[in-house]
């Protein structure tokens, strides 16, 4: 079992800076929805949320994920992907079991990010071969991704 660490906020918006100064700042449209803080009122921001995946995880959980798919540097030039526990830890609210953090534009430090399954498009093989040799996963598991099963 995935044992997470609690983490604080440093501004009241973000996590880190990370050994690599890079930041999380978790985005609020892949979290539940928030019918009090909507401007929009609620069925324009549940439609805002309609297409998005949503993280089970709570923010400080999420910050884990990040640091995990940094230290295993689970990326490519677009993305970097983690896993937790070898995919036992749900993170999505559809059971999605990895996560995906968009590389920031340059010039910014500030990432997010969302749960995926293994049929991300943007999850390529040699992002798993990476997860298979770091030991992140099983071969059960790699097999079981490789098949976007996942």
């Amino acid at each position: 079992m995935y044992a997470f660490k609690k983490h604080k906020m440093i501004d009241g918006k973000r996590y880190g800076p990370t050994g690599n100064g890079w930041y999380y700042q978790p985005a609020d449209y892949h979290g539940k929805v928030c019918k009090a803080h909507s401007k929009k009122g609620k069925k324009a921001k549940e439609k805002e949320h309609d297409d998005k995946t949503h993280w089970v995880l709570t923010k400080s959980q999420q910050y884990d994920a990040f640091l995990e798919g940094e230290i295993g540097m689970f990326m490519d030039s677009n993305n970097m992907f983690s896993v937790l526990d070898n995919c036992n830890v749900v993170m999505g609210e559809d059971g999605e079991r990895i996560a995906l953090f968009p590389v920031p534009p340059k010039g910014t430090v500030d990432w997010h990010g969302y749960p995926v399954s293994s049929e991300e498009k943007k999850l390529t093989d040699e992002i798993m071969d990476k997860f298979w040799e770091a030991e992140a996963i099983t071969i059960n598991v790699y097999s079981r991704m490789l098949r976007r099963d996942i």
